[in-house]
């Protein structure tokens, strides 16, 4: 949560006067004057990772680039900021505007980011925030490395900046900056990505079901064998391989797949997926994508209550 901290201004105006018939003593006046100064929002950010819809480049690939190749040949990683904004102020106003800002990131690396949320750029489509009221914002992160070989981690330093002004028409357009947390991505460590499916329609025959998609991904310049297994729940019961085994050549990605059949509604299940690197002896954490939600045991995904 990024805190409105309050800033302490003292204003001091002096006055310096004679008197018509004194014209030689001066006299002066001294006036001192504390304002205090709070910015009118709060935010609260976290980051998830996407999928890259689009293919990863071939590691065995021996074309030389040149002068007419794209400019980033590395590895890419798309991340999702979600930002809930709180309004602290004793008004309604308008936000114009919602921009995230890089402050700083490595030569070596591309980044670009577009709002995804319901504010386009720019504002035809404004919105008023009452006080004590929320409003959430969405962007999309994509970052590539210029070199294929280069896998070092790379840290964001971001900046939130919001555009508002007050309600009345001729109101001037004001800009907050507000920090957000830094965002560490590493190129070259494996990873594991859930995402869940749009559910199938449920009838008296045929019970409510929900694809279940485990994205494993192998950056690094080593082959990489993972040992998979899907723990047994009281929640749900599901087809797909309870066990299975992978090998991944570098730079490459692989997809497990289930499906969910929900045995409780109308809150968050966690499909336990436990995935060992069997070479280096590290159990991989699980990282929810789109509507699901990361934990420190998995990636839980939310059932709709019955109707």
């Amino acid at each position: 949560m990024t805190k409105s901290i309050p800033t302490e201004t003292v204003l001091e105006i002096k006055a310096l006067y004679h008197i018509l018939g004194e014209p030689d003593t001066p006299i002066s006046k001294v006036l001192i004057h504390e304002v205090i100064f709070d910015r009118p929002f709060e935010a609260n950010n976290d980051f998830q990772p996407c999928i890259d819809p689009e293919p990863w480049p071939s590691y065995f690939d021996t074309h030389d680039s040149n002068e007419e190749d794209e400019p980033a040949q590395g590895l890419r990683q798309i991340w999702q900021s979600n930002t809930r904004l709180a309004s602290f102020a004793t008004e309604p106003l308008v936000i114009e505007h919602v921009e995230l800002e890089v402050l700083d990131v490595r030569e070596d690396t591309i980044c670009n980011i577009c709002n995804i949320s319901a504010i386009p750029n720019p504002t035809p489509n404004a919105i008023t925030i009452s006080p004590k009221d929320f409003h959430e914002t969405q962007f999309q992160i994509i970052t590539q490395k210029c070199d294929l070989d280069d896998r070092q981690s790379t840290t964001l330093q971001l900046r939130l900046q919001i555009h508002w002004r007050r309600t009345h028409a001729d109101a001037p357009t004001a800009t907050t900056h507000l920090p957000i947390p830094s965002l560490l991505i590493p190129f070259g460590e494996p990873r594991v990505l859930a995402s869940a499916g749009p559910p199938s329609h449920a009838n008296d025959d045929i019970p409510l079901t929900i694809p279940l998609s485990y994205t494993l991904e192998n950056p690094s310049t080593h082959v990489l064998n993972f040992a998979l297994t899907m723990e047994t729940s009281d929640e749900f019961a599901f087809s797909g391989p309870k066990t299975t085994t992978l090998t991944l050549s570098p730079v490459t990605r692989k997809t497990v797949r289930y499906n969910m059949c929900p045995l409780v509604r109308g809150r968050w299940i966690l499909p336990r997926l436990r995935v060992l690197d069997t070479g280096f002896r590290q159990v991989l954490r699980v990282m929810g994508t789109g509507g699901m939600r990361s934990e420190r045991m998995g990636a839980s995904v939310w059932v709709d209550a019955e109707e």
